[in-house]
């Protein structure tokens, strides 16, 4: 998907001082064009889901239309489906947009962009002040409950091998992008950007409130950054196909090990589950996104660890491991 590159800036009219902004692309045709070179008279913006912005919406709105009463558990609408939107893309857009627990999303701040008739549909992203405040909030469930802007998400959650990718891909995100350390690195670097502007900001405009509640933002957003993920994995467990009574017992080998363990399991179907080691004081050493297929699953994981006890966990199933 596409975002607005954005950055703070000091604004000064007139050489009197005006304040802290935020300077953002346009999500509109130009940025397209300027980013992808495409031609302008073939480019086609839809706003809200389902409102003309730029260029000519028909094949959206026979999308849009058609979607609504497709069923995406069969091949046929499930590839037709897959041919009109940029899913890859699609999937990262709904995972950003739900993890920032976006509050101001699906039924505003939307774009969708197509380069050229026939082209997959694209999500931008854009206009994000209502992210990262409220780690508890039920994004996932919000989105797909909110009439007509929710109507395509909705589909493609019915579809098993979307469910399987979304879940998978959060796997993947959680231990890079979405992780804490990442976010902390952004939000800082965000920080050390306009925190000396501040006080100056609050006396010219006495915005924000106080000095002090600009310094309360900034922990309340460090405080989402390291809840997030607990909040957000209990919302996605009812769309993981890998159900903790779903797993047969875990089996580990070689047990102690030096380098490599070899995780032995049946599952009844196929879905995407994580696996975990943790320490003996309770701390998540290890963490990676398990891909399971329905019968007999043999994989090999490489945990650079200390030597130690350690406990490995799968689903609902915990095992003691010892590395020489």
């Amino acid at each position: 998907f596409d975002a607005m590159a954005v950055r703070e800036v000091v604004v000064f009219i007139n050489g009197e001082y005006w304040g802290i902004y935020t300077l953002e692309e346009s999500p509109d045709e130009r940025y397209i064009k300027d980013h992808y070179n495409a031609d302008l008279d073939s480019v086609t913006i839809i706003k809200y889901w389902g409102v003309p912005n730029y260029g000519d919406p028909a094949e959206w709105l026979s999308f849009y239309t058609w979607i609504r009463d497709a069923d995406l558990t069969q091949p046929d609408d499930s590839a037709y489906a897959y041919s009109k939107m940029d899913v890859p893309g699609f999937i990262d857009y709904v995972l950003f947009e739900t993890f920032s627990a976006n509050l101001d999303w699906p039924d505003n701040n939307v774009k969708i962009s197509q380069m050229a008739p026939g082209r997959p549909f694209r999500m931008m992203f854009y206009d994000g002040d209502g992210c990262f405040s409220r780690p508890e909030y039920q994004a996932i469930d919000h989105a797909l409950h909110v009439g007509l802007s929710s109507r395509v998400l909705s589909r493609f959650m019915e579809n098993k091998d979307f469910r399987f990718q979304f879940c998978k891909r959060y796997f993947e995100l959680k231990h890079t992008f979405f992780s804490y350390g990442f976010l902390k690195s952004v939000l800082d670097e965000y920080w050390n950007q306009v925190k000396g502007e501040v006080e100056r900001q609050y006396h010219r405009f006495h915005f924000p409130w106080s000095v002090n509640r600009c310094y309360a933002d900034v922990e309340k957003a460090d405080e989402f950054m390291r809840l997030r993920d607990q909040y957000f994995m209990e919302e996605l467990s009812p769309y993981l196909d890998v159900k903790e009574n779903n797993l047969a017992v875990v089996s580990c080998h070689p047990n102690p090990f030096t380098d490599e363990v070899q995780i032995m399991l049946d599952v009844e179907q196929s879905g995407v589950v994580e696996l975990a080691i943790y320490d003996v004081m309770g701390r998540k050493v290890f963490a990676e996104a398990c891909h399971l297929v329905e019968g007999a699953n043999v994989f090999t994981i490489h945990p650079k660890l200390s030597a130690g006890l350690y406990v490995l966990k799968l689903g609902g199933h915990s095992q003691r491991i010892v590395r020489y």
